[in-house]
């Protein structure tokens, strides 16, 4: 059993130099350092001290015992007795997200699910194909009746634009193309997987893009050099030439080098989902009353520093 220090409150308040403190010794469950008044002081509370700052385990110790004193004495004053219960509660709450930290560590590396499902969600920096920046000039048809006619002056737009390899010129021409009475959209596109997926660089992660016509998509990809112009390609949306602007090479680290870079992010989302598991028994278990003026008083905040 380890030795206890047992230092009261009212000794240090009325202690002088004449008068030092009364500490008592006595013996401890395991684990137990020290008591003052009714608080107990862990062995490992003391630990944590001494490596944080960097001091002897006795010199750590005395640390904790006076903090503990501290606390006493103002939880004794009906005035600040308040503030100890919020000092507690945010120690305490500390101390549980510190062991949910450790639960995470413990599990290990991380595993091929984790990696699978985060390489999923960012998709455009850990598992993104060959893909090409296009910019196209669509002639709309509203109808399928129109399908025929629709394709034939599509055909001499696509002759108009023949070519033409920078983005720029390609859309002043094909807006300036007379296709009534048909009308010709033209513009640059963010990069287009083969898949139809797109994608944008400095998105953040997990951003949700939207996808593409599929026969675009695939007539795009098919495009080899910067430059160069695809025969005319029917979509859901009409008539379409397509200007290859640049191909960009995949983006596929390995399952390990994923593994690391994902490491942090992992740790954090198990940490959270056992935060979210504690707090959901916790309010199973314990009753939550909001008083009916919550909002009002809530109103009532202030939010600047």
């Amino acid at each position: 059993m380890k030795l206890v220090l047992v230092a009261f409150v009212a000794s240090l308040l009325s202690c002088s130099p004449e008068s030092p403190p009364v500490t008592a010794r006595d013996r401890l469950p395991p684990g137990i350092a020290a008591s003052v008044g009714s608080d107990l002081v862990e062995a490992r509370t003391i630990a944590s001290i001494a490596s944080a700052q960097r001091v002897d385990p006795a010199h750590a110790r005395e640390l904790a015992i006076r903090d503990a004193l501290f606390a006493a004495a103002v939880r004794a004053n009906p005035l600040h007795a308040d503030s100890v219960t919020v000092a507690e509660r945010a120690v305490l709450g500390r101390s549980l997200l510190e062991g949910m930290q450790r639960q995470a560590l413990e599990v290990g590396a991380a595993t091929d699910a984790e990696v699978s499902e985060l390489t999923a969600e960012r998709w455009t920096e850990l598992d993104r194909p060959p893909s090409v920046r296009t910019t196209h000039a669509v002639l709309l048809v509203e109808k399928p009746a129109d399908s025929a006619p629709a394709r034939a002056v599509a055909e001499r737009l696509a002759a108009a634009l023949r070519g033409i390899a920078a983005s720029a010129e390609f859309i002043e021409r094909a807006q300036a193309f007379p296709a009534e009475p048909f009308k010709v959209k033209a513009e640059r596109l963010s990069p287009v997987t083969p898949d139809g997926r797109i994608w944008d660089f400095g998105a953040p992660p997990g951003t949700h893009f939207p996808t593409i016509d599929l026969d675009y998509a695939r007539a795009a990809s098919a495009l080899a050099r910067p430059g160069d112009q695809s025969p005319i390609v029917k979509s859901a949306f009409g008539y379409h030439v397509i200007l290859l602007e640049e191909r960009l090479p995949e983006a596929r680290p390995s399952l390990e080098e994923r593994r690391a870079l994902l490491r942090d992010e992992i740790l954090s989302r198990r940490g959270k989902k056992l935060l979210e598991g504690t707090v959901a028994r916790l309010r199973q278990g314990t009753p939550v009353e909001v008083v009916r003026a919550a909002d009002s008083l809530t109103a009532l905040v202030s939010l600047t520093p």
